[in-house]
C-alpha cells in the first residue's frame, strides 16, 4: 500500500462482507461464527439506523467503522443521538 494512496470511505457493500468478517476477526479473535451471523444479518436485515462505513485504499478495504443511535447521550439535549460502536483500522503495510 503506497502512504500516498488516497483513502476512500465508502458505505459499505455485501461484496465487502468476507473483508469486513475478516478484520472484525482481527479485532475481536476467536469469535468468527458469531461475526459471520452478525455481519450476513447486518445485510438481511438493514435498519436505518445502523450503519457500517469501509476504508478503501487502493481497492482494498484498510478499515472500517460501524455507527449506531442511541436514544440519549450525557449532556446531550437531542435524541436519538448517533455513536460509534467500534472503529477499525490495519497497520501500515499490513498485507
Amino acid at each position: 500500500m503506497n502512504r500516498k494512496s488516497p483513502v476512500t470511505v465508502r458505505e459499505i457493500v455485501a461484496s465487502d462482507r468476507s473483508d469486513w468478517l475478516r478484520m472484525r476477526n482481527a479485532l475481536w479473535p476467536g469469535s468468527l461464527t458469531e461475526h459471520d451471523a452478525e455481519t450476513q444479518r447486518y445485510f438481511d436485515e438493514r435498519n436505518d439506523r445502523a450503519v457500517t462505513f469501509v476504508a478503501e485504499v487502493d481497492g482494498r478495504l484498510v478499515g472500517f467503522l460501524e455507527l449506531d443511535h442511541r436514544q440519549y447521550a450525557e449532556g446531550c439535549e437531542s435524541s436519538p443521538v448517533p455513536f460509534i460502536v467500534v472503529c477499525f483500522r490495519k497497520a501500515l503495510g499490513e498485507a
